[in-house]
């Protein structure tokens, strides 16, 4: 008898039968019952977060309160699954093979409404997973600079000065809101301590490292450390990377999904939060947004970014691709009023066909800025430098190079620096759907504020002290870092010779270094320095 139930079972999952499975928004009036209180906000948001609010003078509110336990509870005793939630929005999603059962749930007393966001089998879902990469070998020349492929789209926008003049986003937080992060954990360009951790909302307990590779590509424009092969826009930040995008379906529970990884990174105290992520349409047509509803303030997911920003977090988004598809205009969340939306140009700063338009709904402009996100230099999911095309590369480039702004200008709030970034963007006083206002200059913001008007470009001295090249002589390095790590690398980026040493003159032995072109690299804590060498 049990082997006959296993066969039918298996015939059943062969032949691809399974429940159809439903999820449902659940709207809940208010917050009775909950477990905690506005007078113990340490005991669901963490220091850091309570810190952010206390510097940019938000009060703790009823937003930040969880979602009431005892309504959850009655919600489960109905032989439903609770599998997100909103605080910010107070809505529970829940999941469940009896449609019938929402009737009996809309009746609750506690319950303002509750809307259908998701259907599908439980078993056999299709494995095609969604993504708008276009991955492309890099180069196979040698790269001799420090930053490798990373160089050129950084001096767009200025930022490389803000490293030079040592902020590479040092002290700051960043979310990826992305679909998954496909062998993040393996790649060497990430330092320890770099990724803080991982959370997966649409799976819970899943592995981020298997799912999609679209967040890792995301991830190392911002956070990758390969001296003379590719650096990216915030190397010395550190990362939560969160998975809220289901690459195998498209329905508005995705929505849902990000509302708790957003909510979950304020909890544990990011700056800023990044997602190269946008909804538009659905595998439900009757789902769909309208352009209509891009006012920033109706779809669900629009308005969880912009309490995101109204807690003090920095928000950037990417426009989308849909500039040479029927739908052409941004999607939501990149509507919300108070987030960055990320526009994409090439090398020769002209805007990509492919880049979503402007304006909202209710007439403002977006997208705000653009950046490079056609052949964007990234490492790709084996770690090896690549390009690819999308503003889902654009948007993390903005968002690296914002956060090393922040860091040299820790007194402005969210808001503040947002203005601040459209300001001193290349069409400010003229903006259009296309390009917003344009190509941001990082330094001239930060010169805006700080009065600083140019880079100390006091270089040390580093040559060979003979014909022979037997030591490398090391002078002048400034004595305000106190240690300094000194690499010599071949033509090919192989790294030959490491020492560190502090700021007094020095020599180093190099005797087993054969003739040839050596690069040497000096880095401190806020210098660093490249010199070219020939034995």
């Amino acid at each position: 008898m049990k082997k006959a139930l296993i066969l039918l079972v298996f015939l059943h999952t062969l032949l691809g039968y399974s429940q159809t499975e439903y999820k449902f928004r659940v709207w809940l009036k208010d917050k009775n019952g909950t477990n905690y209180s506005l007078n113990k906000p340490n005991e669901f948001l963490n220091s850091r977060s309570l810190e952010r609010r206390h510097n940019q003078n938000i009060p703790i509110d009823s937003t930040d309160i969880p979602v009431s336990n005892q309504y959850k509870s009655t919600l489960s005793n109905l032989g439903v699954k609770i599998i997100a939630t909103s605080r910010w929005m107070n809505t529970v999603v829940i999941s469940t093979t009896d449609s019938t059962i929402i009737s009996t749930i809309r009746q609750l007393t506690f319950v303002k409404a509750a809307e259908w966001v998701w259907q599908g089998t439980i078993i056999n879902k299709s494995a095609k997973l969604k993504s708008d990469m276009q991955i492309a070998r890099g180069p196979s020349s040698s790269i001799l600079e420090e930053y490798g492929y990373g160089l050129t789209q950084l001096t767009v926008s200025n930022g490389q000065k803000l490293h030079q003049a040592g902020y590479r986003g040092e002290g700051k937080m960043i979310a990826l809101i992305d679909a998954g992060f496909q062998n993040a954990d393996t790649i060497s360009a990430y330092k320890p301590g770099t990724i803080l951790g991982t959370r997966d909302f649409v799976n819970p307990g899943g592995n981020v490292f298997n799912e999609d590779k679209h967040g890792q590509s995301v991830l190392s424009i911002m956070a990758a450390i390969d001296s003379f092969q590719f650096i990216g826009a915030a190397p010395r930040a550190t990362y939560w990377l969160l998975r809220s995008e289901d690459a195998y379906s498209e329905y508005p529970v995705e929505e849902d999904y990000w509302a708790s990884a957003a909510e979950f990174a304020d909890s544990v105290g990011v700056d800023l939060i990044n997602t190269s992520l946008g909804y538009t349409q659905f595998d439900a047509p009757q789902l769909d947004h309208t352009l209509s509803q891009l006012d920033g303030k109706t779809i669900f997911v629009s308005r969880v970014a912009q309490i995101a920003t109204n807690k003090g977090i920095f928000v950037v988004v990417s426009a989308g691709n849909e500039g040479n598809k029927a739908w052409q205009k941004i999607g939501a969340p990149a509507d919300a009023a108070d987030v960055l939306t990320v526009g994409s140009v090439n090398i020769k700063l002209q805007i990509s066909a492919f880049s979503s338009i402007g304006f909202t709904a209710d007439n403002r402009v977006k997208p705000d800025v653009v950046s490079i996100g056609e052949g964007t230099y990234l490492l790709d999911s084996t770690g090896k430098p690549s390009t690819s095309n999308g503003t889902s590369f654009s948007a993390p480039l903005m968002t690296g190079m914002i956060a090393c702004l922040w860091q040299a200008l820790p007194q402005l709030s969210n808001k503040q620096l947002l203005d601040l970034i459209r300001s001193q963007s290349s069409f400010y006083t003229l903006p259009d759907i296309h390009y917003g206002y344009g190509i941001p200059d990082m330094w001239t913001a930060y010169q805006l504020v700080t009065g600083v008007q140019a880079i100390q470009n006091t270089q040390p001295e580093v040559f060979f002290n003979n014909k022979k090249g037997n030591s490398i002589s090391i002078r002048n390095l400034p004595n305000t870092d106190s240690i300094y790590k000194v690499n010599v690398y071949s033509e090919t980026g192989r790294i030959l010779f490491s020492e560190k040493i502090d700021s007094s003159d020095r020599i180093l032995n190099v005797r087993t270094l054969k003739h040839g072109f050596y690069i040497v690299y000096i880095e401190g804590k806020t210098h660093h320095y490249t010199k070219k060498l020939v034995k």
